[in-house]
């Protein structure tokens, strides 16, 4: 196929020192389309930005150019195809396409159909970054999100999402070691020259891991309104156990634990146990047995107490236990203050009243 190349298309004029070289070059004022079909091999010259291209292939009446501008590198590499440019790389790994700039894609995809998008530093995306069925992982770096992480599960079965941090110290086949943290969730807030860790959940391995085998606690910390610094105070931490740890609260406040509302607090078979303070009621104790090793409502001493208030069946039942077994010795009294005055009901072992 030849090319028309009088002086008055837009090709321009053709040198006339070249008629007699085959495959003269075209000289032009623009770069050339898949519809400027001429014999393979011919060069095209834009005398406009200097760019230079060849003619590779002319496929189903095609063009295919190759960019030659400035000289080196595998040309035959680069193609001008129907909605695009071509890049063919020899063999996976055989070649690169190195870039000082960015590939910027406006309204389409860049795609890995079956190898991998790699970023030495940062892959930045204006709407989203779309893994069909593969991962996005980030090895070596973070990776960040500048607005929201949503995680939705679409399938038709009872799996929802999951978010999972693993830990290892060099593959599968070396175990974690006690202290080691198995990931956290930070969550910072800059106070003017830094970030300062406003609240962190933390998980971290403890005993001796095994085959089936990583004991973990979970801690929860939060940051006091105060300058402490950057790290949050550890607050709470279930342990691996099962048992949950409520550190003491900061001054001046009382309580580690508040229930708020009418909720309140319900025991199974264990007991409610106050090793150095003591129980204080506001409203009524109800149904069950109280034990108390120190003081209970003011009365000292005393062992339990049963059925304080019973609201479901009628007046209620006082009993004061003494683990004191002589028969006939005081088992214990009731202390009553009567303004300035205190008085004493005893109990008494095997005495009739």
């Amino acid at each position: 196929m030849s090319v028309n190349q009088n002086n008055v298309t837009a090709y321009g004029a053709k040198p006339t020192g070249l008629l007699s070289v085959f495959n003269p070059p075209i000289i032009s004022n623009r770069a050339p389309t898949v519809g400027d079909k001429a014999p393979l091999g011919t060069v095209w010259i834009n005398s406009a930005t200097q760019a230079a291209w060849v003619l590779t292939q002319i496929a189903a009446n095609v063009a295919a150019w190759g960019d030659i501008t400035g000289g080196g590198g595998a040309f035959m590499n680069l193609s001008v195809v129907p909605g695009g440019i071509g890049i063919n790389l020899p063999a996976p790994g055989a070649g690169q396409l190195a870039a000082t700039g960015n590939i910027s894609t406006t309204v389409g995809d860049i795609t890995a159909t079956a190898g991998a998008v790699t970023a030495g530093t940062t892959v930045t995306a204006g709407t989203g970054i779309n893994s069909v069925t593969g991962n996005i992982i980030a090895e070596a770096g973070d990776l960040q999100a500048i607005g929201d992480i949503l995680a939705i599960n679409e399938s038709a079965t009872a799996n929802g999402s999951v978010i999972t941090t693993q830990k290892t110290r060099g593959g599968l086949t070396t175990i974690v070691h006690a202290g080691d943290s198995l990931g956290q969730i930070v969550f910072a807030g800059a106070d003017g020259t830094q970030f300062v860790d406003g609240a962190v959940i933390a998980t971290a391995v403890v005993g001796t891991p095994g085959v089936g085998r990583v004991g973990t606690t979970l801690t929860f910390a939060t940051h006091a309104d105060a300058a402490t610094g950057v790290a949050a105070t550890s607050r709470m931490t279930l342990d691996q156990t099962g048992v949950l740890n409520i550190a003491a609260p900061d001054a001046p406040q009382l309580y580690s634990l508040e229930l708020l509302g009418a909720g309140g607090l319900l025991m199974g078979s264990g007991n409610l146990v106050n090793t150095a303070g003591s129980i204080s009621a506001g409203g009524a104790l109800i149904g069950g047995t109280v034990y108390s090793g120190g003081d209970l409502g003011g009365v000292a001493a005393s062992t339990s107490i049963t059925n304080v208030t019973n609201t479901t069946q009628g007046a209620g039942t006082l009993s004061i236990k003494s683990t004191d077994g002589n028969s006939g010795n005081n088992a214990g009294f009731i202390k009553v203050y009567i303004g300035t005055v205190t008085a004493y009901v005893p109990y008494f072992t095997n005495i009739a009243p």
